[in-house]
């Protein structure tokens, strides 16, 4: 499956609060130096898009709900129903100037392998991993 995607870069653009109460980081998907053709993720910011779907195509225990939403990461989470609006804005706030500091340098990172972690703790990537190189094949998948 890998041999068919570039490495890409991604640069986080925002960090914000969710309704659910998550604080959560987003990111964009950026060519890995230059634009590559002959691959399947040729637009670069759609990488995580295409993975996704062929991992559907390719492992059948793969989710086959719509994952294709956001690329982020969760930093955090509010759990307490008692916290006050002035709290929550000021928490608000933070995230807007971490945002404004990505804005100013997002530092993009290479992403030139997948990893396959076999999930030992539930909802937590612990257990085993395993690093899986993108090869930036020459075909782009049918």
């Amino acid at each position: 499956m890998c041999t068919r995607f570039a490495p890409f870069r991604m640069a986080p653009v925002k960090v914000l609060m969710a309704s659910s109460g998550a604080i959560i980081m987003l990111f964009q998907c950026l060519p890995a130096m230059e634009m590559v053709s002959g691959v399947v993720n040729e637009h670069a910011e759609f990488s995580v898009d295409h993975i996704r779907r062929v991992a559907k195509e390719t492992f059948s225990y793969a989710p086959k709900t719509d994952t294709r939403v956001i690329i982020h990461a969760t930093l955090g989470r509010v759990l307490s129903a008692d916290v006050s609006e002035p709290d929550l804005d000021r928490l608000r706030a933070q995230c807007d100037a971490i945002t404004a500091e990505l804005a100013a340098d997002p530092r993009p990172t290479l992403f030139d392998k997948l990893w396959f972690v076999e999930e030992t703790h539930n909802l937590s990537p612990q257990g085993p991993k395993t690093d899986v190189p993108l090869l930036g094949g020459v075909h782009k998948a049918e």
